[in-house]
């Protein structure tokens, strides 16, 4: 008796592996994800630990609009230091674990796309127990398998440089993230535009995501600025500081009437709730006084990195009175 019974529970302990094989995973967003699993490296983080989107809680819904299926392309205008290159790191993660598939991550240049890899992504691998064991270790001699280039069960991690069209070419992929996309060259190398080349990795897959992130430059010459022109150009309120904000959509509808299936983000430093306002007043004194002297970089980079604003060089303009040219008609 004892004998069919240890054989039993034998059997439904088999059983039960087996189903838990089969069963489809949990349906989690990213948000979801990043809260339960998501672990802050000490190398990146300046507070490492259990990731809580709530410290930050604009994020939750670019998070989420990365992993709704029904968002092809998620864009984010942002300031600096708003920590949505973590955003994106939990999005990798996410599709590792959750929605496996060839997976490209382009940064500025090559050299940056390897740092990513090292100072970022595998720090989060290792100090992540979700996802230890899912993500091979590099190999030198293993061409499928190197710096440039991770495998996980499913799919692999592409590194790109936007200075580098070879790295932008060869194999398709269904997610590819651009990060800093202002900082990209207008061409990479010979070949065109280096977000343009990008995307048309994910040209083969029905499914395909694309996340364009990036601190805004020059008016008329920056890359994110048009990928907002055709997104739904999301504003938060700043009532985030005191926990109550949230995201209004300024364009719902194309020209056409039809809903715009391109989710962007406006991602002003004001909502920063690491940035001090106080520090804020400062810099932009001290830059609207480097304009007295003559010297406008500064306050380039206060709008660009703190307000999330392109800069236009009102210098440039041609400026005419209206008013005194006025005739009798």
């Amino acid at each position: 008796m004892a004998n069919e019974i240890t054989q039993l529970e034998t059997t439904s302990a088999i059983a039960a592996e087996a189903w838990s094989l089969w069963r489809p995973p949990p349906k989690l967003s990213l948000s979801e994800w990043a809260d339960r699993y998501r672990i802050l490296s000490s190398e990146s983080s300046a507070e490492p630990g259990q990731w809580i989107t709530v410290k930050a809680p604009y994020e939750k819904e670019i998070m989420d609009a990365i992993s709704d299926a029904g968002t092809p392309r998620v864009v984010v205008q942002k300031a600096s230091q708003m920590g949505i290159t973590d955003c994106l790191l939990n999005a990798i993660g996410y599709f590792v674990d959750m929605d496996p598939c060839p997976l490209l991550m382009v940064q500025p240049t090559i050299e940056l796309a390897e740092a990513f890899v090292t100072d970022r992504f595998r720090p989060m691998v290792r100090d992540t127990p979700r996802l230890r064991g899912l993500v091979a270790e590099p190999r030198a001699r293993d061409s499928q398998n190197t710096l440039r280039r991770t495998s996980f069960k499913g799919g692999f991690l592409a590194l790109g440089g936007a200075n580098s069209a070879a790295s932008l070419s060869g194999r398709s992929v269904r997610v590819a993230f651009l990060d800093e996309a202002d900082r990209y060259p207008l061409s990479a190398g010979t070949e065109g535009n280096p977000v343009a080349l990008a995307i048309a990795r994910t040209t083969a897959f029905w499914n395909r995501k694309i996340v364009i992130a990036s601190s805004p430059s020059i008016k008329g010459a920056s890359h994110i600025e048009r990928e907002m022109e055709h997104s739904t150009q999301d504003a938060p309120k700043y009532r985030w500081l005191a926990g109550k904000g949230q995201w209004r959509v300024h364009q719902p509808l194309d020209q056409l009437g039809r809903p715009i299936t391109t989710h962007g983000f406006h991602l002003s430093g004001l909502v920063n709730p690491w940035l001090d306002w106080s520090n804020l007043g400062i810099e932009y004194a001290r830059a609207h006084k480097a304009i007295e002297g003559g010297d406008i970089e500064p306050m380039k980079a206060f709008r660009n990195t703190r307000l999330a604003q392109l800069w236009e060089d009102v210098s440039e303009k041609v400026e005419v009175d209206l008013y005194e040219r006025r005739e009798v008609y």
